[in-house]
């Protein structure tokens, strides 16, 4: 098995994972600052998945939407970023090697609330007056 074909194999092994990953996490989170979680919190699943290669990767505002690595989970308007465009980051993606584990999360801008008036305003191409 070549690298590509490996990181391709295991990355589809963690994205298995990230229901549990998130759980652990989230738990990490809501006992940090408890006995419970001063004598656990040296159990990182976070490290197994770097350990195996896994990275998080971040958005910055006004990228290009690329459907692979991010997902836009909201769309709001926006005079500064052009349609279709990121304007913030929800949360980072995940990925090993270029194999996307977890698209990143985030905002989309759906143009300005003018450009989108405009379209709605013009009449449909093919229909008759």
């Amino acid at each position: 098995m070549n690298s590509s074909n490996r990181s391709s194999a295991t990355a589809s092994v963690l994205a298995e994972f990230l229901p549990l990953y998130d759980k652990f996490v989230s738990m990490k989170e809501q006992y940090a600052h408890t006995e419970f979680g001063s004598k656990y919190g040296s159990l990182s699943i976070e490290d197994t998945f770097a350990k195996m290669g896994a990275t998080e990767y971040s958005l910055e505002a006004g990228q290009d939407i690329d459907a692979y690595r991010m997902a836009a989970v909201e769309s709001e308007y926006s005079t500064e970023i052009a349609k279709d465009m990121v304007i913030r980051q929800v949360a980072p993606g995940l990925e090993m090697e270029g194999n996307v584990i977890r698209a990143a999360q985030c905002v989309v801008s759906a143009g300005s609330e003018e450009e989108a008036a405009a379209v709605e305003a013009a009449p449909e191409a093919g229909e008759e007056e």
